[in-house]
């Protein structure tokens, strides 16, 4: 899925930023290295399956033109039917909202799309992106609840983050793996979903306890 793909990418931004200056320097080799070997590994693949009869030929260019339109549609949308589709459910969630922006329209509620010649109704908890579906539900004040929540736990624990250096490498990973959650429920209903968004909240709980443990590690008679 490209969303995941660019989550991705969002998590190791925020990996990138939130570590030291030597780590950077690894992390960067680590990538290079890895497109290096990646990039050798293509290539390979392609000559193999271009020296194949006409049958492995014919396969390979249809790999290749399957994932260069793939690529394309990050840039090209209009023709694209999940994107519509999104799109079209998004639009309709925000219009439903504006009749009741402070408290939002309520749970059971469902929404119309139409994208091409197909119709349906959608629930609004099912239109792929958490945090729509939580403002056009609960209003701007359920939505400001949320994340005042959120954030709060991000900002107690920050502080914290950088005091312990056993354990500053975990925690960094754990806020960039938030920022791909958070990121990737933009397209998809991860937060509605128990078996996606028990991961999400499960590390935010270890985030949020990490204060606890730097406290104990430096009062180990308060253990």
């Amino acid at each position: 899925m490209r969303h995941l793909w660019l989550a991705l990418i969002v998590s190791f931004v925020t990996l990138f930023i939130f570590s030291t200056k030597s780590a950077k320097k690894g992390l960067s080799k680590i990538v290079f290295k890895n497109t290096v070997v990646i990039a050798t590994l293509a290539l390979i693949a392609l000559l193999a399956f271009n020296l194949l009869p006409s049958g492995g030929s014919r396969q390979s260019s249809n790999f290749i033109e399957s994932g260069k339109n793939r690529i394309l549609s990050f840039m090209s949308t209009s023709d694209d039917s999940s994107v519509s589709w999104r799109m079209g459910l998004w639009s309709d969630a925000i219009k439903k909202w504006q009749l009741s922006p402070v408290f939002g329209i309520g749970f059971g509620k469902q929404l119309s799309i139409e994208t091409y010649d197909w119709q349906a109704n959608e629930d609004v908890k099912n239109i792929h992106n958490s945090p729509l579906a939580i403002l056009a539900q609960m209003g701007i004040a359920g939505f400001t609840l949320f994340a005042i929540f959120i954030f709060s736990v991000l900002g107690s624990s920050f502080k914290y983050i950088f005091e312990d250096e056993e354990l500053k490498p975990y925690y960094i990973g754990i806020v960039a793996s938030i920022a791909l959650c958070l990121f990737a429920s933009l397209f998809q209903p991860y937060l509605e979903t128990n078996m996606t968004s028990i991961f999400f909240w499960m590390l935010l709980g270890l985030l949020s306890t990490s204060r606890f443990l730097i406290k104990q590690n430096e009062n180990p008679a308060n253990q």
